[in-house]
């Protein structure tokens, strides 16, 4: 441990798979989630950084933690009026090699700030490829670091750090339902069963029976699809924490029947894609394609009828985490062609806002679809 009671963890860079960083991942953001710390995360693909984000965010929901995202072009002048930051702030510096080394240096001249009681974990994503760049733009930062992970399949060779064996997960409270409903929807009806749900997911990790017996006193409204959709989710989410595989398929099911009912709406498109992320987090490939492709279907409904930047970009999120699926189940042509329509819809979004954001999740989605093209070949 170090002086802030932080664990201290030297370098892994012998490569993990993503099962295996996730669970020292998962493990310190709960052990330290008010505390200061700074997390490497090494890559070389990006859809496996995107399914760690994914699950961070998700990890942040159900704790009721902040969660940020932000990328390396643009960060030191967002670094220098926001840190110390709390909650999670993940930095994704799969830009140009500029932009990172730009990134480290402006962490490595701030890493007091780092170190503060007012910081929380910050989380950097770089290629694997750059990890020299680590070494000579930000030399000081290990000072504050927590650990380091790599994400792939090729061994690194002499590397002077070792690596220390992952540690048990520790319990998760979940505080929170999993899912911002907008005011508009916020019924007295919808209103009462969130206050119920808070209940609910604050015994999940705890004490799954409670939270069951909690979940079962709510009535059940199938032509309610709102309603049935969250109830659905939290036992669905309760079944996951109680590795119920067979409660966890059969809520999941559920949760898919009521989206299918719902009108295709921005919020619908949230409530599709934080299902999605139970089933990245608990479940099988089967589920996460399954509520992928509903989320695509009400994303291409609501591109249709708004034709808005945001409505594009709700279309491309949803073509990729398709994508994703069809890359780990090895139809990497599907794979490329969705990755592709992606970036087609992205450059629109681009094309019509001109602003840093929009031009770096372009570049993210070209990296994307290259790498589904090196896959193929």
């Amino acid at each position: 441990m170090t002086d802030g009671g932080q664990r201290d963890v030297r370098l892994a860079l012998t490569p993990q798979d993503v099962e295996s960083v996730w669970t020292d991942l998962k493990w310190h953001l709960e052990v330290t989630a008010d505390l200061p710390s700074v997390v490497f995360l090494l890559v070389d693909d990006v859809m496996k950084e995107r399914e760690l984000r994914d699950r961070t965010h998700f990890l942040a929901q159900t704790n009721g933690w902040p969660f940020h995202g932000y990328s390396s072009r643009g960060f030191r002048l967002w670094a220098w009026k926001n840190l110390p930051h709390g909650g999670i702030v993940w930095l994704s510096s799969l830009g140009s090699a500029q932009d990172t080394d730009l990134a480290l240096r402006t962490l490595n001249e701030l890493r007091g700030r780092l170190h503060s009681p007012q910081a929380g974990c910050l989380i950097m994503t770089i290629f694997s490829r750059e990890l020299s760049t680590v070494f000579g733009s930000a030399p000081d930062l290990w000072a504050v670091r927590s650990f380091a992970r790599r994400i792939g399949d090729i061994p690194m060779q002499d590397s002077p750090l070792e690596r220390q064996p992952a540690q048990d997960s520790s319990p998760m409270v979940a505080t929170t339902p999993l899912l911002f409903i907008p005011e508009e929807l916020r019924s007295d009806g919808t209103v009462q069963l969130l206050r119920s749900l808070e209940r609910v997911y604050s015994f999940a990790s705890r004490d799954a029976a409670q939270a069951q017996h909690e979940l079962d006193q709510l009535e059940k409204d199938e032509d309610d699809p709102l309603r049935s959709f969250l109830i659905w989710l939290a036992a669905a989410f309760i079944a996951g924490k109680g590795n119920d595989t067979g409660g966890l398929h059969g809520a999941l099911d559920h949760v898919g029947a009521s989206l299918g009912k719902m009108s295709a709406s921005p919020f619908s498109v949230r409530a599709c894609d934080s299902a999605r992320l139970v089933a990245v987090q608990f479940s099988d490939y089967k589920d996460e394609k399954h509520l992928s492709e509903l989320m695509l279907s009400q994303a291409r409904v609501l591109y249709a009828r708004l034709g808005t930047p945001e409505a594009a970009r709700d279309l491309a999120v949803s073509l990729q985490n398709l994508a994703r699926v069809y890359v780990q189940t090895g139809e990497v042509e599907l794979a490329q062609e969705y990755l592709q329509r992606a970036v087609d819809k992205l450059a629109e979004v681009d094309k019509l806002l001109n602003t840093s954001e929009s031009q770096v999740e372009l570049e993210r989605a070209i990296m994307m679809c290259q790498q589904a093209h090196v896959q193929k070949s």
